[in-house]
């Protein structure tokens, strides 16, 4: 995942929540999405095209490969950690939660999302959980 940057990130989620994985999803879609450009969505999949993290059919529909689908998997789920603590743990709302954790998740090593997780679920059932 260090091959990755913050950008990479945001195109690789982008296309996997769109359906980057069996269905393909197109660049306009991936663009509107993101908030940019079709040309910079466009240079955004190349990019992960190059990394070896998305493929393009004929009819240009974008999909993950096998490592893109897993990395986008693992992103999403460290966002969620990050965002379930700042919701759970410091009573953040959810808007400012997933900003916070857009912004944190790209810091975190495997590590820290592993401890993240782990004290989580400790506290929910500590009975300090509300």
């Amino acid at each position: 995942m260090l091959r990755l940057t913050i950008s990479n990130q945001h195109y690789l989620k982008a296309v996997y929540r769109l359906g980057g994985g069996a269905a393909g999803t197109r660049v306009s879609d991936i663009a509107q999405a993101l908030g940019v450009s079709r040309a910079s969505a466009c240079n955004g999949v190349k990019a992960l095209e190059k990394k070896g993290f998305a493929t393009r059919s004929v009819d240009h529909k974008v999909f993950l490969t096998e490592e893109g689908m897993c990395t986008a998997y693992t992103l999403e789920e460290n966002f969620a950690v990050v965002e379930r603590f700042f919701e759970e743990i410091l009573c953040i709302g959810s808007e400012s939660a997933a900003s916070q954790a857009c912004t944190l998740e790209h810091s975190l090593t495997p590590d820290a999302f592993d401890a993240l997780s782990r004290f989580i679920r400790v506290y929910r059932y500590s009975g300090m959980a509300g």
